[in-house]
Order: C-alpha cells, then structure tokens, then sequence
C-alpha cells in the first residue's frame, strides 16, 4: 500500500509548492517579492523627490520655517544670528533657482506636448503660433 499525502499538505502555503503541482509560491520568495516592489517605489519617490519643482517647495517650507525660529528664539548672539541669516539666504537662493529651473521645465514639457498636437494633427500652424507666443 503506497503512502498517501494528507489533504492539509495540498492546500498548506508552507507546502504547495513541494505536493501540489500547480505552483503555488514558495513562502521563502514572498519576502524577495515585497522587496522588489518596496524598490520600485523607493525608486519612483527618489525620482519625485529629485525635481526641480519638488526640491523648490522643499526649500520654500525650510526658509518659511526658519523665518518662524528666528523671530521666536531669544537665545540668538549677533554672531550666531548672522550665521542663521547667512544660512537661511543660500537656502532662500537654491530655492529661487530651483523654481526657475521648473518653470522652464514646464515650458519645455508644454512646448513639446504642443509640438506633437501639431504632429498629429490636432492643432493648426496658427493655433500652435498663438499658443506659443502666449
């Protein structure tokens, strides 16, 4: 009499893939598989967070919030305060920067989007004239 492998077995996730032909995933890979999409998503943030639109709210926040500490803190030299203001200019003027640079961006990405309407027909020479001298 052959031995019978017990109907748990089949239906077990530990065991699915060693009893059951159809595949079942393997509980070790699970793990390899939640780390592929965590990357992904790390991946797609990192290229949110690397814009020049989002780098430039990012520095706006940082300069609206030191503004708010200086003007609460009394413990502030004229040294360190110097120090503070300093700091807070170069942030304020890599923000200025970064903003322009996502404005033209954005023209860039508009003029593009504008050039393949008119590829495809969707826009006329004229119309695509007027809207790029607005």
């Amino acid at each position: 009499m052959a031995f019978k492998i017990p109907n748990f077995y089949s239906t077990s996730p530990l065991h699915g893939s060693y009893y059951n032909p159809k595949g079942e995933t393997y509980i070790s890979e699970v793990g390899m598989i939640q780390d592929a999409a965590n990357a992904v998503s790390r991946a797609a943030m990192d290229i949110e967070n690397a814009s020049a639109e989002s780098k430039a709210n990012r520095q706006e926040k940082r300069v609206e919030k030191r503004s708010q500490r200086r003007g609460k803190k009394d413990n502030f030299t004229e040294d360190s305060l110097a120090e503070f203001d300093a700091k807070t200019k170069k942030i304020k003027d890599k923000a200025n920067a970064n903003r322009d640079q996502a404005n033209v961006e954005k023209t860039k990405a508009n003029d593009n989007q504008l050039l393949s309407m008119l590829k495809s027909g969707i826009i006329t020479k004229e119309e695509y004239k007027n809207l790029i001298s607005q």
